[in-house]
């Protein structure tokens, strides 16, 4: 699955923002797992900053694997939290790493808050997020496709009435 997305990603625009790791749950209890776009040391960021949340089963290992796109936010950190939201560990993201946590890992005193009560990044933030120049890249390959199509129509639409001012329709 994970060679497949990737090589139509090959043909696609913006499939360059993969996240993928592994948690190993050495704990006696389940445990939350995400990744998020703000630095570990200030976690709370806006609703679009985070990648969806998944349980891991106490004892096992899971494989987290997703595409946020090219335009998409840059994950900055994961986040392994207890099914009440407490944060047990918050390392940097590092591309294919194993992130293990343990009964030792002790319980943030705050709770996360849910993904769906963090607030909405405004059209501004959402613009300017991810890469400078793939929001530069996109926003000239636009401009410049509505400017071809002007140019078209008005090359279409003089050639057109000096054809019937010739009297040659």
């Amino acid at each position: 699955m994970t060679v497949l997305l990737a090589t139509t990603c090959v043909f696609l625009q913006g499939c360059e923002g993969f996240v993928r790791f592994t948690v190993k749950n050495e704990r006696s209890e389940a445990v939350l797992v995400w990744a998020g776009a703000p630095k570990c040391d200030d976690p709370i960021g806006k609703r679009e900053d985070y990648v969806a949340t998944e349980q891991v089963p106490a004892g096992e290992a899971f494989d987290y694997f997703t595409n946020v796109g090219g335009g998409g936010a840059i994950m900055r950190c994961v986040f392994i939290a207890d099914l009440e939201r407490h944060v047990l560990v918050a390392r940097p993201f590092e591309y294919d790493m194993t992130y293990v946590v343990t009964d030792s890992d002790k319980p943030s005193p705050e709770q996360f808050p849910l993904r769906e009560t963090l607030p909405r990044k405004s059209w501004a933030e959402e613009m300017t997020d991810g890469p400078l120049l793939f929001t530069i890249f996109t926003f000239s390959v636009t401009i410049g496709m509505l400017l071809g199509i002007l140019l078209a129509t008005w090359l279409g639409l003089r050639s057109a009435f000096r054809r019937w001012g010739r009297g040659r329709v």
